[in-house]
């Protein structure tokens, strides 16, 4: 298998050094003594870091539009006790045409895919799949050529590459399916074969129909003919093949719950012909989705085609695996509205835009999602809100605008107790999860990704793409692979939220599960010594840092020289220690001061003649990197960090006095404080 990232390990040098304390701040009593701990504090955007406990987003991956599962240990262990596939994250981003990917892949690309031979005759292998145990470091591991997930014959229904592939495992049938936005073949290619495929001479109305109605010049046939795929694996790397009626039902001739028999030449779900429509229905960005009562729901993006202009998501519930029921198919967002409700037609005619009342116009800063919404993502979490009810929040997450966009983003909408709606889209800045910031020069574009959790469900990340090139021209430079934690917060004005830490370009915590250690900052007391008053202590340990302006308040807040204690309640072995900045230049720090630490046993690894229980880093300068060149702003989620070999501490304590911009006010803010240890 080919390693594709690598990250940077740095090893850390031990030493130490007796000095004479000097400081002193009213209400803080400075230690006798203290020697310096040998510390790795670098946190540019490019230099060497230390890599057994972080992570840098450094394009490294290309791809887009990936979905990601993990598959835990045991599930394919075999008779021998041999698991080949457990304890891993699979992704599988779409097949591209873009430079970085191509380079990735360049033995099977020649402008197309190439037709490979097996035993059974030509086929096409697509969308490459990646593994890894932390997010971080990924490798190919395709079931197909070892690389590619997706396989089908050129004799099958599709006409092109897999695209947005979207998986999911099934707990019954051991199985995994990928859902993907797939370009069909049509009738007249084959009619003895393709008899559930669109006729050239349907296409041929619906053009002329465009034609006849409008003065300028489109070819739509491409996209009228965008429907959704659904292959079948018995592992996660696949060979992922086109489903059947045999291969699912392990009958040929059964058909599915609506009475379509599925055969390698009927296209999964193609809303137009499933429902003998008289109008295309581009369908593109499906994504399935298992709630908790065990109802499978399908989510997908109705694309622009020859009969409707906008973009938007839809969902319904799937009678099993491979039958849509297209009775509950409903409009759930729109680009340029907030939300959206049934009317009267909606029984009739549910795939009908018509059958469907708008809200209010989403208005956002320089249209920045333009009016279309595609690159569906569901999540759900039982809350109590705040009337004490006991609620089920889902959160259906959503790229705004097209992929060539610099604003392109991952935002979210929310439903209560019911995951088709009605949603509605809180304000541009509370919506977004990850990407929207005009000051975001650094990850521009980072739309339609997915959310996982961690192993131990404990942490939650999200994966994005961002532009490659700042021109955000997707199609010849590609996008590059990023990933960021999230949090679920409680907004004071739209209740339970997803919370974006990104996206980010500086160094953060690797997943907890995968270095041992976790943020133990919110098991502290923090105190606080400070001449000129302060504010906000609570946000130094919310493992929060400030991402958006509409969360610009979520900072702590202090003026001139102040200390910031962490004690804890027993002793704790840490390793790592992170001041993130404040969001606002005004108000951002120029460096740390000094990192003190109250040690409660000598280290095993201390080499001085004599040894006191205190330890400081000293004088973290702030990187240069993440300050804005162009106009004065910080980026998000930049931190002065110092990693060590092992402590075992009391207390932390981290001074601040010193502020990046020149202005009188005098004001300091800390984003947050990361402490990771046991």
């Amino acid at each position: 298998m080919k390693k594709i990232v690598k990250a940077i390990s740095c090893l850390l040098l031990v030493g130490s050094l007796f000095v004479l304390a000097s400081c002193n701040t009213s209400g803080y009593t400075a230690p006798a003594e203290y020697f310096e701990l040998s510390a790795f504090t670098n946190n540019s955007d490019n230099d060497a870091y230390d890599s057994k406990y972080f992570y840098r987003n450094d394009m490294q991956l290309f791809g887009a539009d990936a979905s990601c599962i993990y598959v835990p240990e045991g599930r394919h262990t075999d008779e021998t006790g041999n698991d080949e596939y457990g304890g891993y994250y699979y992704m599988y981003p779409s097949a591209t045409n873009a430079d970085g990917y191509k380079g990735l892949i360049a033995e099977y690309y020649d402008g197309q895919y190439k037709r490979l031979s097996d035993e059974n005759g030509n086929y096409v292998a697509t969308s490459a799949v990646y593994r890894s145990k932390d997010l971080v470091e990924w490798e190919l591991c395709g079931g197909v050529d070892g690389t590619f997930s997706i396989k089908y014959y050129a004799d099958s229904w599709i006409a092109g590459a897999a695209m947005a592939p979207d998986v999911i495992y099934d707990e019954v049938s051991g199985k995994y399916f990928i859902y993907s936005q797939t370009q069909s073949k049509t009738y007249d290619e084959n009619p003895s074969l393709y008899k559930e495929c669109i006729k050239q001479s349907q296409l041929d109305t619906w053009q002329k129909r465009f034609d006849e109605t409008h003065d300028w010049e489109r070819n739509w046939q491409n996209l009228n003919l965008m429907c959704i795929g659904i292959y079948v694996s018995d592992t996660p790397t696949g060979p992922f093949v086109p489903v059947t009626s045999e291969i699912y039902y392990g009958d040929a001739n059964e058909p599915n719950l609506n009475g379509k028999i599925l055969t390698n030449y009927t296209p999964s779900i193609d809303i137009s012909s499933d429902n003998n429509l008289d109008i295309p229905w581009g369908t593109i960005d499906a994504h399935p989705f298992m709630d908790s009562d065990g109802q499978l729901y399908l989510y997908f993006c109705h694309h622009v085609d020859s009969n409707d202009f906008g973009v938007h998501i839809w969902g319904m519930k799937m009678k099993d695996f491979v039958t849509p029921d297209y009775s509950t198919m409903t409009l759930l967002i729109r680009g340029g509205y907030t939300t959206v409700t049934k009317n009267d037609n909606w029984e009739r005619e549910p795939w009908n835009m018509a059958s469907y009342d708008m809200g209010e116009k989403y208005v956002l800063e320089n249209g920045a999602h333009g009016d279309g919404n595609e690159g569906a993502f569901m999540i759900a979490k039982n809350y109590i809100n705040d009337k004490k009810e006991s609620v089920r929040r889902y959160i259906l997450c959503y790229s705004g605008g097209g992929y060539n966009n610099k604003y392109y983003d991952i935002s979210q909408t929310v439903s209560d107790n019911n995951p088709l709606g009605p949603f509605t889209k809180p304000s541009q800045y509370a919506s977004a999860i990850c990407g929207t910031s005009f000051d975001n020069s650094w990850m521009p574009g980072c739309g339609h990704g997915c959310l996982v959790y961690s192993p131990t469900q404990d942490e939650l990340f999200i994966l994005g793409w961002g532009h490659a090139n700042e021109t955000y021209q997707a199609e010849k430079y590609g996008r590059w692979y990023s990933v960021d934690k999230v949090h679920w917060v409680t907004n004071p004005e739209y209740g339970l939220l997803l919370y974006g830490n990104g996206p980010t370009k500086s160094c953060q915590p690797k997943m907890y599960d995968s270095i041992g250690v976790k943020n133990i900052a919110k098991d502290a007391k923090i105190t606080i010594t400070s001449k000129n008053g302060y504010s906000g202590t609570q946000y130094l340990n919310d493992e929060l840092f400030v991402s958006h302006s509409y969360y610009a308040d979520w900072e702590f807040a202090s003026k001139g020289e102040t200390l910031i204690t962490l004690n804890f309640s027993e002793p704790r072995t840490i390793s790592s220690v992170l001041v993130y900045n404040s969001y606002n230049y005004d108000y951002a720090f120029s460096q740390i001061d000094f990192m003190e630490f109250n040690l409660a046993e000598k280290p095993s690894w201390y080499k001085g003649s004599e040894y006191v229980p205190v330890a400081r880093v000293s004088d973290i300068e702030f990187s240069k990197d993440f300050i804005g060149t162009s106009y004065n702003y910080v980026e998000a989620g930049a931190s002065c960090l110092a990693s060590f070999n092992e402590i075992k501490v009391n207390s932390i304590t981290i001074s601040i006095s010193k502020k990046i911009s020149k202005s009188n006010n005098s004001e300091i803010r800390i984003s947050d404080i990361v402490v990771l240890g046991k």
